[in-house]
């Protein structure tokens, strides 16, 4: 999952919040087992995000333990491997405006085999090798 999807599902204020939660919605009802991953890129993205908002402290904290401590969603820790094959990929693709969580989060799903994300970032749909679900 991309920072832009995740801050839509947790804050009412965003413009795509209902849609967020209606797809959340919706996987669960087909699939109430699913898990929805992102990164500890993304999580920092999403605090760093919302503090830029000027979401209020306590929404912050109950957002990241939700994020943190729940059987639905799951974090993926960056290795050092990791971080080596995004700042290649990184390099590789420097004509692209991707940023680095971007092309970490192509790594990590490439190497998960993660084939479908859910992101309002139009950067996802700009890399040729993974399964776009953009919204």
């Amino acid at each position: 999952m991309d920072t832009s999807f995740i801050i839509a599902f947790f804050n009412a204020e965003d413009d795509f919040h209902d849609d967020a939660k209606t797809i959340i919605g919706n996987t669960l009802a087909k699939d109430p087992l699913i898990k929805f991953y992102f990164t500890d890129y993304i999580f920092d993205e999403i605090v760093t995000l919302l503090k830029i908002r000027k979401i209020p402290k306590e929404s912050i904290e109950a957002i990241g333990e939700a994020l943190l401590h729940s059987n639905l969603w799951k974090l993926i820790k960056i290795s050092k491997l990791d971080f080596q094959n995004t700042w290649k990929m990184a390099k590789k693709y420097n004509d692209k405006e991707w940023s680095f969580t971007d092309v970490n989060s192509f790594i990590i799903m490439e190497a998960y085999k993660i084939l479908v994300f859910l992101s309002y970032d139009a950067h996802f749909s700009e890399y040729p090798k993974i399964k776009k679900w953009v919204i």
